[in-house]
Order: C-alpha cells, then sequence, then structure tokens
C-alpha cells in the first residue's frame, strides 16, 4: 500500500482510506495529543475520510495546539524548577470568604525524568511540524484569504529552529546561568515562540 505522507513534499493527501484515518493524529505522553480530527469527516458509503477546507475547523485545530504547545514549554521549564503562586483559591465560588493569604507551589521534574520530557516535546513538535507543512498545503485558500500565510509560516520556522541538530550525546540540565547548557530550556523557549505566533495567527482568523 503506498505511504499516506511525502516526506519529499510534506504533504498530506486530500483523502485517505477509513482505516488510515488515525496516521492523521499525533499522540505524546501525558494525554497531550496533536488532533486533526477536526479538520476531518468520515463518510461510510465513501469509506474515505475527507478534508473540509473552512476557516472554522483550522481555528478549532489550532487552539488545540496552543494548548499543547503551551503545556509542552511548562513542563520543559520545570527541569530546573518552578514557584508558583497558589491562585485557584481565588476563583473558588464555593469558598465562604475569599483567601487571607496564599501559598507557593514548587515542582520540579525528577532528574531521570528531564530526558524522557526533552525528547517527548522533541517528538511532538517534529510531528507538528509535519503537519503544518500539510495545513499550508491544505489550507492554502483559507490562509490567502485571511491574509494569514506570513504568520503561518512564521510558526513552520519557530518549529523547525526546536528541531535543529543537537550536538551533545546527553540532555544536559544546568542551572541559572552556570556553566553548563540546559538543553530543555533552549527548547521552551523555541516552543514557547511557536506557542505565541499560534495565538497571533489564531487572533487574525477570527477577524
Amino acid at each position: 500500500m503506498a505511504p499516506y505522507f511525502s516526506h519529499r513534499t510534506g504533504r498530506f493527501p486530500n483523502t485517505a482510506p477509513a482505516a488510515q484515518a488515525s496516521r492523521y493524529t499525533a499522540r505524546g505522553g501525558g494525554g497531550g495529543v496533536f488532533w486533526a480530527g477536526t479538520l476531518l469527516e468520515h463518510d461510510p458509503s465513501l469509506g474515505e475520510a475527507r478534508f473540509f477546507v473552512r476557516t472554522d475547523n483550522l481555528r478549532s485545530w489550532l487552539e488545540l495546539v496552543a494548548k499543547r504547545l503551551g503545556d509542552l514549554a511548562h513542563r520543559l521549564s520545570a527541569s530546573v524548577g518552578v514557584e508558583d503562586l497558589e491562585t485557584y483559591a481565588i476563583w473558588d465560588l464555593t469558598a465562604d470568604k475569599a483567601p487571607t493569604g496564599v501559598s507557593e507551589l514548587a515542582y520540579k521534574t525528577p532528574r531521570l525524568a528531564v530526558d524522557d520530557v526533552f525528547y517527548e516535546a522533541r517528538g511532538a513538535t517534529w510531528a507538528l511540524l509535519h503537519f503544518m507543512y500539510a495545513i499550508q498545503i491544505e489550507f492554502e485558500p483559507v490562509l490567502h484569504d485571511k491574509k494569514a500565510m506570513v504568520s503561518f509560516k512564521q510558526i513552520i520556522r519557530k518549529l523547525d529552529q526546536a528541531e535543529r541538530f543537537m550536538w551533545s550525546p546527553i540532555v544536559l540540565n544546568g542551572t541559572g546561568y552556570g556553566v553548563v547548557a540546559n538543553h530543555s530550556l533552549a527548547l521552551a523557549s523555541y516552543i514557547s515562540r511557536a506557542d505565541s505566533a499560534v495565538i497571533d495567527l489564531l487572533d487574525l482568523l477570527k477577524q
């Protein structure tokens, strides 16, 4: 059976057998997912899954992408420890009165799990990068109509930078401004830029 993705063109076809529809989905750990199901509709009578090239479909998928990228960047930042203030109590409508003080939340990725999170994020961004190549082709009319092609290419550029060749044989986890690099924070920076570009594109598609 012929492959449904060309590594030369970076393009997914307009249709694919229903049994292969799952190939449009790239899953990440921790329940996160880049899901293209919002772009597809399966017609049992035709036995195929088809794209619907509409702005609302693209926008709903990009909203999932933005949430997933934000989650990845946050988890990568936890490699050096994250200290936040507990703000959930402020929004607790069932509480009798407002909280009198705030508590601190501190969490850090376990030392032996730093490389797991790093390579999960690298794999997720690699999968998303190829989704973006496909979306750029399939949704070209929508992107041109909204004058959003430049913004979309900016997302691809940031994701591509996140996939640069890694010279170090191991994932370094330096802290602060020390001598040793921190690869998790470097990747989080690229992913955060891509996330910001996705949010800007969403605002543009809503106009």
